[in-house]
């Protein structure tokens, strides 16, 4: 089983901020998703991740600052690379090792925000994810890349060699569909016939759930890596030889991670790659289980180009809308302090027309941005100043959180976006005024001039480079040098007050009662400041179901100090907050990101590589629990078996085919269409065990069995509220 931390975590008031917590008690078990899943040798430690998207698969998808994309299986933790761009991520860090967050210092720029198209997974051909990463110093690029890994089979990659080292760069690159040669002269075009080796990679799908025994058959030297480890190992000369691995777990529809390595001496080749499973005498692995690894993430499209950013404050959350637009954030690139105190923020300017013919976006430093699918400036993007760029709100400072507004579900079925619906944000401010905004097309934030409200407590806007001896070696937040110019909130300019959005909450504007050992809002030691550093932000949007009682609607914030997740209760309208602030699982790690399960069951949180962040670096580990881990907390207690405003239907009978039965490859589900979808499917063994669980918005769709051993299966059908309209035995030929 996966080696994994279980806990059972219970919800207690916790005094740490200047206003009312209130006391919990929902009890949630904890995992750590990616610590050595089974079948590996090695712990999935993520490298310096930043976005965590749930996707309509089941699947995490994560991005990571270094240059990779991941997909990890929520119920194993197995991981896939889809994505490996390294060498074209621009990333402020210092190494320290070779571990994935073996570091000194990162900066905050890199990978970083990532998106799924709604249509996403839905079998329309629009399986786009979109990213956005630094690709040279100051400079961020959108792309969009066409999503492979729904495909068909399409075989390994294989790298053929003119020695037997598998050194230099390889002779041949071509697509083998499996591994079964027997090679009586040259393998291929510019390979002798002797003294070559072979180099083969991909992915391997299990078709059921049970211990494998992978095996070669090699004729000279072999080695075979299943998920990463090292499972033969015959690097000699050699007759044809049969080699086992030993037994192996695999999950019935997982892809699993396979490379073999062979070379040929002299006198015959052989290279097979076999495998026996439950069911299943020693075969060739036949090549419809075989796919190609590297990056399923292909076809990359540049969008927009020279987006803003820096080594601070670069911000780079992305997230799409209900309206079929991007949404990105920029940060104001930490200008006026640390190593930018000399510099202006430009959260205020805007970019004239002259900048956005072009394609100067300097100016979008300290916005909030509406893109199109394509790059473009949408033609409903607000006019600022007389100019339509792509600019959507303006006065931020550090935008680190996005997200749409959800319609409420019974846990069935993926989440859906409400049309017209809301954006809203989490902000990180400076000493005090951390915020919770809701975005308006066209609105300011105040930034500069306010962090917050407008109620002079705790801050006032110091322009540095103003002084005529501006200094950035020298920043400290408490001294103002001679010849500053200093505004307090209610002097700042009319242009911004006039169009001024107050945000829904503020984190917090004051240290309250506590006391100066645990809050200094005006000192410089930033672990004592009035504030959480919220990361991103998330909306929870079950409302019955398997979902948590009283937690709908609700957004859901994870932070990077005190390692705690925040839950504000929204009223009905979702326009203000009925509850205050209430924290959650409190750890010693620094949460970077937060992602929700369709049930509204399981939380995800994505966790910081190394330790605490002091302007535009982040240093030091020994403080964090789970380093680059996902930790998956899941609801343990009741749940709403309907929302407390609607009445769950009762389960009508429907008309449902199910052929051919018995079955060889497919069965294909005919729904009449009266059923309200989507549905949910789940097929289960004649041991009881779960080999397929999906869910499909259509009235016509199918379950593939092709992989699956012959024998007696039961399929159930679920309706869009969880009650069973369908159960029939399939049978497996």
């Amino acid at each position: 089983m996966k080696n994994s931390i279980h806990l059972i975590v219970f919800l207690i008031t916790i005094w740490v901020f200047p206003f009312r917590l209130y006391a919990q008690s929902e009890p949630f078990s904890m995992q750590v998703l990616n610590t050595m899943p089974p079948g590996t040798s090695q712990d999935y430690a993520l490298a310096h991740p930043f976005e965590l998207t749930y996707g309509p698969d089941d699947f995490l998808y994560v991005s990571e600052k270094i240059g990779r994309v991941l997909r990890v299986n929520t119920t194993t933790g197995i991981r896939s690379i889809i994505l490996d761009i390294q060498s074209k991520v621009y990333l402020t860090i210092n190494r320290s090792g070779s571990a994935p967050f073996a570091a000194s210092s990162i900066g905050q720029d890199g990978m970083m925000g990532l998106a799924l198209h709604p249509q996403f997974g839905q079998g329309t051909n629009q399986d786009s994810i979109f990213v956005a990463y630094s690709y040279a110093d100051g400079q961020v690029r959108i792309s969009r890349f066409s999503y492979n890994g729904f495909n068909s089979a399409d075989g390994l990659v294989a790298e053929y060699f003119n020695n037997r080292t598998l050194s230099n760069e390889p002779v041949l690159n071509r697509t083998d569909t499996d591994i079964d040669f027997v090679w009586a002269g040259s393998p291929g075009a510019g390979i002798g016939t002797d003294n070559f080796s072979v180099r083969w990679t991909g992915q391997v799908q299990a078709p059921v759930t049970g211990n494998y025994t992978f095996s070669t058959n090699s004729d000279d030297g072999v080695r075979l890596y299943v998920n990463d480890t090292l499972r033969i190992n015959n690097w000699t000369d050699h007759g044809a030889t049969i080699d086992n691995s030993g037994s192996v777990f695999l999950n019935a529809g997982q892809l699993y991670n396979i490379k073999m390595e062979f070379y040929e001496s002299t006198a015959g080749a052989t290279a097979q790659l076999l495998w026996a499973y439950p069911g299943q005498a020693q075969q060739v692995i036949p090549a419809a289980r075989f796919f190609r690894s590297g990056n399923f993430m292909t076809g990359e499209k540049y969008l927009i180009e020279g987006l803003p950013a820096n080594n601070d404050h670069s911000s780079g959350r992305l997230t799409v809308g209900a309206d079929n637009r991007l949404y990105y954030s920029c940060g104001d690139l930490g200008h006026n302090q640390f190593g930018s105190t000399c510099l202006f923020i430009l959260s205020q300017d805007l970019p004239s027309a002259a900048h956005v013919s072009a394609e100067n976006y300097m100016n979008y430093s300290g916005k909030v941005l509406r893109i199109g699918f394509d790059g473009s400036i949408p033609s409903d993007n607000p006019l600022l100043s007389g100019v339509r760029s792509h600019v959507f709100t303006l006065g931020h400072r550090n935008p680190q959180g996005l997200v749409w507004q959800r319609n409420a579900s019974l846990g069935y079925g993926f989440p859906t976006m409400t049309a017209g619906g809301k954006l809203f944000s989490s902000e990180q401010g400076p000493r005090t005024d951390d915020e919770i905004n809701i975005l308006e097309s066209g609105r300011n934030y105040g930034w500069p001039y306010i962090a917050g409200d407008s109620d002079n407590i705790n801050y006032q806007y110091v322009v540095e480079a103003s002084s005529g001896s501006c200094n950035a070696g020298s920043y400290n937040e408490n001294y103002i040098a001679a010849g500053a110019q200093i505004f307090q909130e209610n002097q700042a300019p009319a242009s911004v007050k006039t169009n001024f959005r107050a945000p829904l909450k503020m984190l917090f504007k004051d240290c309250g009662s506590l006391p100066f050992s645990k809050c200094d809002a005006g000192g410089t030691n930033w672990m004592k400041f009035a504030t959480i550093a919220p990361s991103s932000v998330d909306f929870y949007g079950v409302n019955g179901g398997p979902g948590i009682p009283d937690w709908y609607p609700s957004l859901i914030v994870p932070t990077l100090r005190k390692g705690t997740l925040y839950r504000l209760k929204l009223n009905p309208a979702q326009t203000a907050f009925i509850t205050d602030t209430i924290p959650y699982f409190f750890s010693n790690n620094r949460y970077r990101d937060v992602a929700i399960n369709p049930a509204g069951n399981k939380i995800y949180i994505i966790t910081d590589s190394i330790g605490t962040t002091s302007g535009p670096s982040g240093s030091g580990t020994s403080s964090l629990t789970n380093r680059g881990a996902i930790l998956e907390y899941t609801y343990t207690g009741a749940g709403l078996a309907v929302s407390p405003r609607d009445t769950l239907p009762q389960a009508a009978p429907a008309m449902i085919k199910i052929y051919p039965n018995p079955a060889t490859d497919f069965v294909t589900v005919s729904i009449e269409k009266s059923v309200r979808m989507p549905v949910r499917y789940q097929l289960f063994d004649g041991a009881g065990r779960l080999v397929a669980d999906g869910s499909s918005s259509k009235d016509r769709f199918v379950i593939r069995v092709s992989g699956m051993r012959a024998g007696v299966y039961v399929l159930k059908i679920f309706n869009v509220y969880g009650a069973e309209i369908k159960m029939e035995k399939i049978i497996k030929m």
